[in-house]
């Protein structure tokens, strides 16, 4: 496949997934980041690096969002005076918005809870354990019920 049947297909494949989340709020998500003519051309699949870039950020914020309910993490509210665009400004808002960010506020029971869950993976990924091991730890057991929990509750923030 050459370079020019890819990008077509990339942004074919883009302006699907734009279409279909069309009114979901990724729209409003996406011009935190980026521009509102920006976010356009990112929903319909023509700004193929941006989108990729654009879609990855959602899914860490909502990845970021669901762990912390579970993990009873009090996130910043966030300071929406950082989060205001114009054009040409679209790489150096999010350094400009964490900038602002307030802190995080952890207890030290769930710092070890996220240490031995990261412990868990690091030893999964690296082979040094087998899900076998893991699959009636208690952390992880009840992590996995509040996932599922949240997960199962469209409004989980």
């Amino acid at each position: 496949m050459s370079g020019t049947e890819w990008s077509y297909t990339e942004m074919s494949f883009l302006g699907s997934t734009g279409h279909l989340m069309k009114g979901s709020g990724i729209e409003d998500v996406l011009q935190l980041i980026y521009v509102s003519n920006t976010v356009g051309h990112i929903m319909s699949g023509k700004a193929v690096s941006r989108a990729v870039r654009g879609h990855f950020i959602v899914d860490a914020s909502l990845h970021s969002l669901l762990a912390a309910k579970v993990l009873g993490i009090t996130l910043p509210a966030g300071n929406s005076d950082a989060h205001q665009t114009t054009q040409g400004e679209d790489e150096d808002t999010v350094d400009d918005a964490a900038a602002h960010a307030e802190p995080v506020t952890t207890s030290a029971t769930q710092i070890h809870d996220v240490q031995d869950l990261t412990d868990i993976m690091h030893k999964l990924l690296s082979g040094t354990t087998s899900i076998g091991n893991v699959e009636q730890n208690e952390l992880l057991l009840n992590t996995m019920d509040k996932v599922t929990a949240e997960t199962r509750n469209p409004v989980f923030c």
